[in-house]
């Protein structure tokens, strides 16, 4: 089990992009939904239309690749994502 897997992404296109506030070229997923399991089990502050660009250092330009991304032998997931187009980073 993985933080992502409470949550519904998608990958971010152009129109979405500056309705959130990103530059038009950004290649990221957006958090659509949050559903199942509580965010609360890896105590996540995410919400709906946050932009994830890099877990563990590797960009998220699609869901498969961000679920990829978590599944790398690391012991500690960043996270770097945008909220508002504010730039924020989670450790787990």
């Amino acid at each position: 089990y993985n933080p992502l897997n409470s949550m519904v992404l998608e990958p971010i296109t152009p129109a979405l992009a500056q309705e959130l506030g990103m530059p038009l070229a950004t290649q990221a997923v957006v958090v659509t939904r949050l559903s199942g399991q509580p965010l609360s089990t890896f105590n996540i502050p995410f919400a709906v239309g946050d932009v994830m660009t890099k877990i563990n250092g590797q960009p998220t330009a699609t869901p498969r690749a961000a679920q990829g991304a978590l599944n790398t032998s690391r012991r500690v997931w960043e996270i770097e994502f945008y909220r508002e187009g504010v730039p924020k980073l989670v450790k787990l």
